[in-house]
């Protein structure tokens, strides 16, 4: 279905057991589009848009307030920095602030 979704040629599957947090600082991810869902364990931690400056963004401390996250079975298509007209808006994210252990898909468009 994602490939149908965005007429995606290649696509990157990386089906992971996590145990801690795999990117535990807020970024942006530099692909168009990536797909992410947890199976198993806590969820992506996400920031709306304008809930932290993107400037020196990997070193800044969010809100505590402002943290959105998805729950186990939930799917988030999420845009990146090089979905076109979409540089500078990619979605603020980081894996769960959480040692849980947790099964994460994650489908990144390639081409």
């Amino acid at each position: 279905a994602y490939t149908c979704l965005v007429g995606a040629r290649r696509v990157g599957l990386r089906l992971r057991v996590l145990q801690g947090a795999m990117c535990p600082r807020f970024h942006v991810d530099n692909v168009p589009l990536r797909l992410l869902t947890t199976y198993v364990g806590p969820g992506s931690e996400w920031l709306e848009e304008g809930a932290i400056e993107r400037v020196g963004l990997h070193l800044a401390a969010a809100p505590v307030d402002n943290i959105r996250a998805l729950q186990a079975g939930e799917v988030a298509v999420v845009k990146g920095e090089k979905w076109l007209g979409n540089e500078g808006a990619g979605l603020i994210h980081r894996s769960p602030a959480s040692d849980q252990r947790r099964l994460l898909l994650s489908l990144d468009w390639l081409a």
